[in-house]
């Protein structure tokens, strides 16, 4: 006989929980509103935490609170790095280079390069990729 028969017809144990318990709490919405408003980056509102990269945007994904949480935090912390670039820029203090940088890695969405290449064939015409005769 197959020892597995009528396994789904068994009645319903309660599940254990798998894995270990999660350290998500409705501190943490709090703790990653108040590290944006101190211009932190993901990575550093992940280790003020306590928790990994991955685990963060688990949660982000999982918990509707807490990604409203890290959209704020981030649109906070480009307005605390914006400021810090006005005072450098007006003072005369900082590095322009690094600020640049920073932004441009920080913020790519509103602060990047943009570079646009257009391939055009003969005189402004479509490109022939095989030329007929």
């Amino acid at each position: 006989t197959n020892k597995w028969r009528g396994v789904d017809q068994m009645p319903d144990k309660k599940k254990k929980p798998v894995g270990r318990p999660t350290k998500y709490s409705a501190k943490m919405v709090e703790a990653a509103n108040e590290l944006g408003d101190e211009g932190e980056s993901m990575a550093e509102i992940a280790g003020a935490l306590g928790i990994s990269k991955d685990t963060l945007y688990n949660w982000i994904d999982q918990h509707p609170t807490f990604s409203d949480a890290i959209k704020g935090a981030n649109l906070r912390s480009q307005i605390w790095w914006e400021r810090v670039g006005k005072v450098q820029a007006t003072e005369g203090t900082g590095n322009a280079s690094s600020f640049i940088f920073q932004m441009k890695n920080r913020f790519h969405k509103d602060y990047r390069d943009k570079v646009e290449q257009e391939i055009t064939g003969k005189d402004g015409g479509p490109v022939v990729l095989w030329p007929t005769k």
